[in-house]
């Protein structure tokens, strides 16, 4: 069995809460990475497993302006962004 490192830990994110939806349909890991403020993908059929960004451009999304309503999610800008376990439909995922 491979092992991947999927985020690392430092004192500035070991408080912080990490998100994951496996899906069993397509066999991909959805993670959260709340400091980074991106989603990413990790499929394990890939070797060496690779990460793909699948929502989230890093930066913080602030005040009320529209931070990604409309757009690609990969060009959202995210605020501690959560993997929504139960509202998997149809392949969309949904990113709180």
């Amino acid at each position: 069995m491979q092992k991947a490192r999927v985020a690392y830990l430092n004192e500035t994110s070991m408080g912080v809460k990490y998100y994951m939806k496996f899906d069993v349909t397509s066999g991909f890991l959805f993670l959260s990475l709340p400091t980074e403020k991106q989603v990413v993908k990790l499929d394990p059929t890939e070797k060496p497993s690779t990460l793909t960004v699948v929502a989230g451009t890093g930066q913080t999304c602030r005040g009320n302006s529209k931070c990604g309503d409309g757009n690609l999610a990969t060009l959202a800008k995210l605020s501690y962004p959560k993997v929504n376990a139960e509202k998997m439909l149809a392949s969309n995922l949904f990113i709180l």
